[in-house]
């Protein structure tokens, strides 16, 4: 069929391949290349950080959050200490049985 240079042809493909493949991609120089030209995410430049820990408890949102909480809790107070025992409108378990 092909005989011995056949052979040797394959060989030498085989062999000359791995190596020059190393010689491109081992140089920094033309992995720097390679890697910009493919480069597909480009991130934005550093911008400022979100706030941690004590400084987000700063935080106005934080605030007008706790100051919403409050008020809610004073109202729901002033609900269950008017009209009598507990607010006068509790029945029991899912309001099945109980109280009115």
């Amino acid at each position: 069929m092909g005989g011995a240079s056949l052979e040797v042809f394959k060989f030498s493909l085989y062999l000359s391949i791995p190596v020059i493949a190393t010689c491109i991609y081992a140089s920094p120089s033309n992995m720097e290349k390679i890697v910009a030209a493919t480069r597909y995410v480009t991130f934005p430049p550093e911008a400022k950080r979100p706030p941690l820990g004590d400084e987000l408890e700063e935080d106005e949102i934080f605030k007008a959050v706790k100051m919403r909480r409050f008020k809610i809790k004073e109202e729901m107070g002033k609900k269950g200490g008017e009209g009598g025992e507990g607010g006068g409108n509790k029945r029991g378990w899912f309001g099945l049985w109980g109280g009115r």
